[in-house]
């Protein structure tokens, strides 16, 4: 929920620049900025009041009756907060004309004036974790005598600020971070090619703009995300994993896989995150995250499940297919409306009826969309590659390697299932999480354990998973050519009709 609030919020901005006749207002003036951003930050207080009450009542009846909905009741005033303040911000910015008069006041300057726009929404993002501190210690608290009579290390609650300051680091910045660079290089390069020598309009876009603009703003959001990895790194506290026998057998994992990565982290989280995760597309700034809480709690056989899936994912390049799957559920969704917007503007034309409205309203429907499209491309394609994962898990602690005789005849073991269901379980249950909890990216994990548990007894080269995501790369393929044939179809009406 809180990566596609981000995305929302960027594409809020996108959306207002793309359509500046259909949302720049006329009454634009710099003297509006100061009784704008105070009408943003009095919707943030009032946000964050209500959740912060909200919250608190959660934890008094906690309190009172140990009732885990409570808890539920918290996190949904939480995300009902965060909704609002991103409904108000869109108002703000595409009704009100925010962002607008915050250029008028200040200039457009790079990435600055997107910065004040956003911050009042994203307060109500830091203030719902600031809510949340008191219910997620209760928890932490109420666990110590389990985690003592286990024998499992016992981490220390970090302070409040602590606290919030590591959602912050490890849940805003992450998608957060990268995409401000692309916007501020994407800005950089549109400003500094803006006075065109070679046009002869000093003032106005011209050739050497049209032509080197896109493709730098495109070089330079690839070598933003390929170094993506180092930023995160900096922006989270990680620390190379200790030599030992744990640090032994995962980077054995690897090498039998045949995935080579920069370094294995542990990723600092006060104990109170177990996950683990894999940044980077090229080995060189490719890294292994597991936290500290994982390796701390789980058996070994649990955590090499965890790496192992977390290597899955680059063994079966998943990372350039997710973002192909969102490319094509974007294209064809965006010339399919876009063919729709032509027939209906040639029918509008011939009846001789005005097309100005109509036409910013079908490119703003295109769109919203083209973008509803992709993403839910990209979530369907995204599960499906979370249960390759889990399987490809149960596949190497069943035998398989890179370099595997195919007719071996391994099949997938109990033990092996039995260590990839336990951690999903053990992340459940570490986190606080329902097992029948269904999220965009990864469905449920009581979905992924049934999942794994009808592996059990089957021929580890021949899994249907495996079947299944060839089918959706093939798909994919097909879809860019779906693609480059309504690209050409599209051009060819625009000139019939244009």
């Amino acid at each position: 929920m809180l990566h596609a609030l981000i995305i929302a919020i960027i594409g809020v901005i996108a959306l207002h620049d793309a359509f500046p006749a259909l949302f720049a207002p006329d009454r634009v003036e710099s003297g509006g900025f100061g009784s704008m951003l105070t009408a943003s930050m009095f919707i943030a207080l009032l946000l964050s009041i209500f959740v912060d009450s909200a919250v608190w009542i959660c934890g008094r009846r906690l309190d009172r009756t140990g009732a885990v909905s409570a808890i539920r009741t918290a996190e949904r005033a939480v995300k009902i907060s965060r909704v609002a303040a991103v409904v108000a911000y869109g108002w703000l910015v595409l009704r009100a004309g925010f962002l607008d008069v915050t250029r008028a006041a200040i200039g457009d300057m790079v990435i600055i004036d997107e910065a004040i726009v956003v911050t009042p929404t994203l307060l109500v993002f830091i203030a719902g974790w600031w809510s949340m501190y008191p219910i997620d210690r209760r928890l932490h608290d109420a666990g110590l005598v389990a985690r003592l009579d286990e024998g499992r290390p016992v981490s220390a609650m970090p302070s409040r600020f602590s606290y919030v300051l590591d959602r912050v680091r490890h849940d805003l910045l992450l998608l957060l971070a990268p995409i401000a660079l692309i916007l501020a290089w994407s800005e950089i390069v549109q400003f500094a090619l803006d006075d065109d020598p070679w046009s002869g309009h000093p003032q106005g876009p011209g050739a050497l703009q049209y032509v080197l603009t896109p493709w730098l703003q495109l070089l330079g959001a690839v070598v933003i995300l390929a170094l993506a990895p180092i930023v995160i790194r900096l922006l989270w506290r990680t620390t190379p994993i200790a030599p030992g026998p744990i640090r032994n057998r995962l980077t054995a994992l690897c090498e039998r896989q045949g995935v080579r990565f920069r370094q294995i982290l542990v990723w600092k989280t006060h104990g109170l995150m177990i996950n683990g995760a894999v940044l980077g597309f090229i080995a060189p700034v490719r890294y292994v995250l597991l936290t500290d809480a994982l390796l701390e709690s789980l058996p070994e056989d649990q955590v090499e499940a965890v790496m192992a899936h977390e290597v899955g994912h680059v063994r079966r390049r998943h990372m350039p297919w997710l973002l192909a799957s969102l490319v094509v559920g974007l294209g064809i969704a965006s010339m399919v409306m876009t063919l729709l917007s032509e027939g209906v503007l040639a029918i509008v034309r011939a009846l001789g009826w005005p097309a100005d409205p109509l036409t910013s309203i079908l490119e703003v429907a295109t769109l919203l969309i083209a973008v509803i499209a992709g993403l839910l491309t990209f979530g369907f394609v995204s599960r499906r590659f979370e249960r390759q994962a889990d399987a490809f898990a149960v596949q190497h602690i069943s035998g398989l390697t890179r370099r595997n005789d195919p007719g071996a005849g391994l099949v997938c073991q109990p033990d092996a299932a039995d260590a990839m269901a336990g951690a999903l379980a053990s992340v459940a249950d570490l986190n606080h999480i329902p097992s029948r909890r269904w999220t965009w990216r990864h469905g449920s994990i009581a979905g992924r354990q049934h999942a794994i548990g009808i592996l059990i007894g089957q021929p580890v080269e021949a899994l249907p998973i495996d079947t299944v995501c060839r089918a959706i790369k093939r798909w994919l393929i097909a879809g860019f050519v779906v693609m480059a044939l309504l690209a050409f179809v599209t051009m060819l009406v625009q000139g019939a009709l244009g």
